[in-house]
């Protein structure tokens, strides 16, 4: 089973929204982990932003509410592990990590958050998809739940829609071909 994992830090400076974007999606000035990047997309954003269009994005929602950059946390960043047998229960195709990834957003989405997603599969840390998830609610202005209880259920919800590409891995693509 996956594991959510919630990075820890302050998250405050009035810059933080885009080094975190620009940091998981690997589009920081003189990057050089790019080739660890599989894709990127999000919710409450367009797939097809630019990190700094995402940014503005985020950074509007919290204008619109008053958020102060000084006063608290201005973003969240999570990241979902997924073990190597898992990666290979969905037949280690990175097109499902990214959509699996895309389903994930909607959870943060569904709640009125924007976020922003971002594969990477690495030597050491192996396959795992960042988020970087908006501090303010789109919808009420409150902010992004990282109770223990709200960690869990999203990890629930991540590993359930992890299970449903399992489900499809039983089916006969191939045999598709010979019904035409």
């Amino acid at each position: 089973m996956g594991k959510l994992i919630n990075i820890k830090g302050r998250y405050d400076n009035a810059d933080v929204v885009g080094n975190v974007i620009r940091y998981i999606t690997r589009t920081r000035a003189n990057e050089t982990r790019f080739n660890e990047l599989r894709g990127y997309g999000g919710a409450g954003v367009g797939n097809y932003d630019s990190p700094e269009v995402m940014e503005q994005r985020f950074n509007t929602i919290q204008k619109l509410y008053g958020i102060n950059y000084r006063k608290g946390r201005r973003i969240f960043h999570e990241v979902f592990s997924i073990t190597d047998s898992e990666f290979e229960n969905i037949g280690s195709d990175m097109g499902i990590v990214n959509q699996v990834a895309l389903e994930m957003c909607r959870e943060y989405f569904n709640e009125g958050f924007q976020v922003v997603y971002a594969v990477h599969r690495e030597e050491i840390k192996k396959l795992h998809i960042h988020f970087a998830v908006n501090a303010v609610s789109f919808i009420t202005g409150k902010k992004f739940d990282t109770s223990v209880e709200g960690n869990r259920h999203r990890e629930q919800k991540f590993n359930e829609i992890m299970k449903r590409y399992y489900e499809l891995e039983e089916f006969d693509f191939d045999g598709m071909a010979d019904m035409e």
